[in-house]
């Protein structure tokens, strides 16, 4: 039981730290290259979509494989993540309508979570929740100014997007420090997540 949910955090920690790479590196891309991603929004989100479902396919595959504990929500995002991205690539005109709404929730999901892991920090490092908060303050205004005023900072809004992504990720990341940190300070176990699985999520 102790191998199986040993297995369970280190895929978990696998997949935060693949994940995050993934968000940070396609938000820097946009950020950097603002009128190469204009022209290719669609085909870019959809790339990454379809790739993080590939991670969670494989996620869950060895979940299943290796006894890793509850898979779940893996294979769910897994199926989301597929069928979005391959919806943006056959269908982009039919599904660009949505993508803005689509990415300023998905921000906004990700921020709410990130407050409650903001919290669970606390109990580990004052430094670590004000690392977590501050980015998670950031990405919920950025899901807000998607949805409600895209065009109210005068910036483009592949760019504030490409903001939006790069801050998820480094969220990501740092829920990778801490699921590390909390293992090996001995302290309370680390949960898996705000709302996900304690097995890969």
């Amino acid at each position: 039981m102790k191998d199986s949910q040993e297995k369970g955090k280190k895929n978990q920690f696998l997949e935060w730290l693949i994940i995050g790479l993934v968000l940070v590196g396609a938000g820097l891309f946009a950020l950097l290259y603002p009128n190469l991603v204009s022209g290719y929004l669609t085909l870019v989100i959809g790339l990454v979509a379809i790739f993080a479902g590939g991670i969670y396919a494989a996620i869950y595959i060895r979940g299943l494989t290796t006894g890793g504990g509850k898979v779940a929500s893996s294979l769910t995002k897994a199926v989301i993540s597929l069928v979005v991205g391959l919806l943006l690539l056959i269908k982009p005109d039919e599904t660009i309508k949505y993508l803005l709404v689509a990415a300023g929730v998905y921000f906004i999901v990700q921020a709410l979570a990130g407050v409650i892991f903001a919290l669970v920090m606390r109990a580990f490092s004052k430094g670590l929740f004000w690392i977590v908060f501050v980015p998670v303050l950031l990405l919920l205004i950025t899901g807000l100014l998607i949805i409600i005023a895209p065009t109210a900072l005068g910036v483009p809004v592949d760019t504030v997007i490409g903001f939006g992504l790069a801050l998820n990720g480094l969220l990501y990341l740092v829920k990778a420090l801490g699921s590390k940190m909390g293992k090996k300070t001995g302290k309370k176990e680390m949960p898996s997540a705000a709302g996900e699985d304690q097995a890969p999520s």
